[in-house]
């Protein structure tokens, strides 16, 4: 008995803690499983669609570099992605052919999405077997790209304001690996004065805009008003919407500018939300928009909302005719016209263009589309946008609390701190894309990146104020 008990002490406690250690470790795999396998559940189907769609535009739209996107782009967006691709778990893979192309992502192997390049098109999102050779022409007649800025692309530098040039390179050389600002591009009155790019991205590669894109549905609405084919204050606009006793049908076209439909939204990326599911898993975004019920009486109640900018793009292509009618009428009648020929906006699987999210320029375009609205709507004595059109898209919401305008931001206490003109209207975007436009001090700002601040945020106040003081 005696040796037994020694037996015990000599062999027991190392097999115990064995087993203790043993026990420990498939509980902390269990969780650790257990946790990847609810953030596949709630991110899934978001993720690839997000991966795939993003990297899809970046490669074929903007001609980026497939390895560069991944490495910029993909990998630092979610902290679990490097480690799903170093083991395999996140698959990413490109073909191209013929001109088209797209981008695979799986998850796990369980969840895939598949990004779509069409020629003129883009990039989307389930697009069908019968529609993925389609290609679009622009019709619109585009200019000779060899004149001056801004009617073409020709910029002589030695017009740059030299103090202005060098606070922007110096911001640029700054750059580090969680704040990358990858083009600039300032304009003052009328003129492009300085501009600025890492060399990855030169200064003609258009890059996602994001959220700025909303701006733009905003002018194609302006448009349509001065055409006399809208009129903001026209309710009932969908037939869904008509039903006896149905509120929607009060909306009007000035409460989804204004982002205060009353419809029911919560804008939140990296998970399943209305703004989630329309952007990348559904083939009409602005039918998943055009779904939802009311969480308030329209006018009433401030929520800004992707699903607003889509249902406006509809309304304007009801107006317009096709989705091929749609993309005409942008290019030829708008970006052409005002020399952005790097500019690009992509449709969805329906036919929509993703006014919301999908435009892609370079800096010195999105100047051009500030420069119009600083411009009153007038383009080389053209009138684009109606008279009061641009009062009335800078005037605070109603129900925003000076938050917001009509598809423009207004600048925030702390914006306005750091040096953001009190008078400027904002098209703010995901990971810090801004464009600041300054009626009072003649200015349009433009810059573009990849960052970890959100809007409506994005705008660095500071070296807006270094700027406006270097041109005083």
């Amino acid at each position: 008995s005696h040796a037994r008990h020694i037996h015990f002490h000599a062999y027991g406690i190392p097999l115990m803690r064995a087993v203790t250690f043993f026990s420990v470790w498939v509980v902390l795999v269990a969780i650790i499983s257990a946790g990847v396998l609810n953030w596949l559940a709630w991110n899934g189907p978001v993720a690839t669609g997000f991966i795939a769609k993003g990297a899809c535009s970046a490669v074929f739209v903007s001609q980026r570099s497939f390895e560069d996107v991944l490495h910029d782009d993909v990998l630092p967006t979610h902290p679990l992605f490097p480690f799903f691709h170093t083991l395999g778990f996140l698959q990413i893979v490109q073909e191209q052919e013929a001109g088209f192309g797209s981008v695979a992502v799986t998850i796990g192997g369980s969840y895939e999405s598949k990004a779509t390049y069409r020629p003129g098109y883009g990039c989307a999102l389930h697009v069908s077997q019968a529609d993925s050779k389609k290609t679009y022409n622009s019709k619109g007649k585009k200019r000779q790209t060899v004149d001056q800025w801004p009617v073409g692309d020709e910029v002589d530098a030695s017009g740059f304001h030299t103090g202005v040039q060098k606070i922007l390179e110096d911001y640029i050389a700054a750059n580090n690996a969680t704040f990358q600002t990858r083009q600039l591009a300032v304009v003052h009155k009328g003129k492009l004065i300085g501009e600025a790019s890492m060399s990855k991205y030169p200064s003609t590669m258009p890059l996602a805009g994001w959220s700025m894109t909303k701006s733009l549905v905003n002018t194609v609405i302006g448009m349509l008003v001065h055409e006399g084919k809208l009129d903001i204050k026209q309710s009932q606009l969908f037939p869904e919407w008509t039903s006896r006793g149905d509120v929607r049908g009060k909306i009007t076209i000035e409460n989804l500018l204004h982002m205060s439909s009353g419809l029911s939204w919560d804008e939140v990326y990296g998970k399943f939300s209305p703004a989630t599911v329309m952007l990348f898993m559904s083939n009409s975004t602005a039918r998943a928009a055009i779904a939802r019920g009311l969480e308030a009486l329209p006018g009433k109640h401030f929520e800004y909302s992707s699903g607003s900018s889509n249902i406006l793009g509809h309304i304007a292509r009801e107006k317009i005719g096709s989705g091929e009618d749609m993309l005409d009428y942008f290019y030829s009648k708008l970006a052409h016209k005002i020399g952005a020929h790097h500019t690009h906006v992509e449709p969805d699987a329906a036919g929509d263009v993703v006014f919301s999210s999908f435009s892609f320029a370079p800096a010195r375009d999105y100047a051009r589309f500030g420069l119009l609205y600083l411009q009153d709507g007038v383009w080389e004595g053209d009138r684009i946008l109606p008279e009061g059109w641009v009062e009335q898209s800078f005037a605070p919401a109603p129900a925003s609390n000076n938050l917001y305008a009509s598809q423009f931001w207004l600048p925030q206490p702390r914006q306005l701190r750091d040096g953001i003109p009190a008078d400027a209207a904002l098209m703010n975007g995901f990971k810090g894309q801004t464009v600041v436009i300054s009626r009072a001090n003649d200015l349009v700002f433009v810059r573009l990146g990849f960052n970890g601040k959100e809007f409506p945020e994005a705008a660095d106040g500071a070296l807006v104020k270094k700027i406006i003081d270097a041109l005083q």
